[in-house]
């Protein structure tokens, strides 16, 4: 089964837990086995990759920004701030 042996799998080192390859460099990866005509589900398996993970999008908010700088000004001014205080304090307003 694919994973058993360090050298079936991408992900780790051989003889280590540490990993070689991780986010962007599996991903890439995947695509690099794509292009020698893998399907994406077996690209996927061999890399170590979940399929949802390669075929996940990222989206911004619109407001992120915004936010960001709101939650860091904040945390610049009081410190040390739980994020059930920002979330319920200043910023739900």
């Amino acid at each position: 089964m694919l994973g058993e042996h360090p050298s079936q799998d991408f992900g780790t080192a051989p003889d280590t837990k540490s990993k070689l390859v991780a986010g962007q460099g599996r991903r890439c990866a995947v695509h690099h086995v794509q292009e020698q005509g893998l399907s994406q589900r077996r690209a996927c398996r061999l890399v170590n990759q979940p399929r949802g993970t390669q075929r996940y999008q990222a989206t911004q908010r619109e407001d992120e920004d915004a936010l960001t700088r709101a939650v860091v000004e904040l945390a610049s001014q009081c410190g040390r701030y739980t994020w059930d205080r920002v979330k319920g304090g200043r910023l739900s307003s």
